[in-house]
């Protein structure tokens, strides 16, 4: 396989992991927040992953019909195999991964076999434990933004690194699937940077009118 054609693909299974890693822990982030501004945030972004998710399982599948690769190799007898373990052909299944029984687990090995960035995973791990860290009010909303940025920001550099792959491999549909999600993040992480300095300016004011 081309180089560029391998990079493409471990940097597309880095991006999905991310997203569904992401897409599994919003809503216990979003009990833990107080803001009403950035509650609508996350939501309303918690709902884009779930888009771009599901724009992930098309590229994996405009990936195979152009390449004739899937995560097995060849096509031959994987035809049901996409490039992500966890999700069939026919879609990306949000009901699975959610309990210990269930036929795919996020946790499990075999379903980040070959996928998935220590880094990131290590930011949503952070995003997990925010609830016990002490942190109180403001305070506390402004450090999920902060960690909620650091996963924005990488995955912006993913999908733009994907966005110049496909564009150089001329995969003209892909590219446009990957410049949406691309879109959404960034104006996911400029509303977050919004939100953050209307918080810090409200504590700076109340703290002024206090003194």
């Amino acid at each position: 396989m081309n180089h560029f054609h391998k990079l493409f693909e471990n940097q597309l299974r880095e991006i999905y992991h991310t997203e569904v890693l992401l897409e599994q822990t919003l809503p216990e982030v979003l009990k833990t927040v107080k803001n009403t501004h950035l509650k609508e945030v996350l939501l309303n972004h918690y709902r884009e992953i779930k888009d771009e998710i599901n724009r992930l399982h098309k590229i994996s599948n405009e990936w195979r019909s152009l390449t004739g690769h899937s995560l097995h190799g060849p096509q031959g007898g994987h035809e049901k195999t996409s490039l992500f373990p966890g999700i069939t052909s026919e879609g990306y299944d949000h009901s699975e991964g959610r309990t210990a029984d269930s036929k795919h687990t996020y946790s499990d090995r075999s379903f980040f076999t070959g996928g998935g960035s220590h880094a990131l995973k290590g930011f949503i791990q952070d995003l997990k434990e925010m609830a016990h860290q002490g942190y109180q009010g403001e305070a506390h909303d402004v450090a999920v933004i902060a960690l909620m940025q650091r996963v924005e920001h990488q995955e912006i550099v993913l999908y733009g690194t994907l966005k110049a792959l496909a564009r150089h491999l001329n995969y003209k549909e892909i590219a446009k699937l990957l410049h949406e999600s691309s879109k959404e993040e960034g104006r996911a992480d400029k509303r977050l940077t919004e939100i953050a300095e209307d918080m810090m300016r409200e504590a700076a004011s109340l703290k002024r009118r206090a003194s």
